[in-house]
């Protein structure tokens, strides 16, 4: 993959990663556990995946894309 491209891609998995911690926020006012629960576990699935799916291939080839690395 061209770098620029993945600097991109982890650039809209940043952008994900905000939407994500949103979507979690807002399961604190559904009253009912049963939902939270399926929603929090389909938000989890969703990170898992595009972490291991794009993240890390992405961070193979370029560590120093790697958005858990401190600078």
């Amino acid at each position: 993959m061209d770098r620029q491209i993945a600097e991109s891609a982890i650039s809209i998995v940043k952008r994900l990663d905000a939407l994500f911690a949103e979507l979690d926020e807002l399961t604190h006012a559904i009253e009912n556990d049963d939902e939270v629960a399926k929603i929090r576990r389909g938000v989890g699935n969703a990170v898992s995946d595009i972490h291991e799916h794009v993240i890390v291939p992405i961070c193979r080839q370029y560590p120093a894309l790697d958005p858990d690395k401190k600078i």
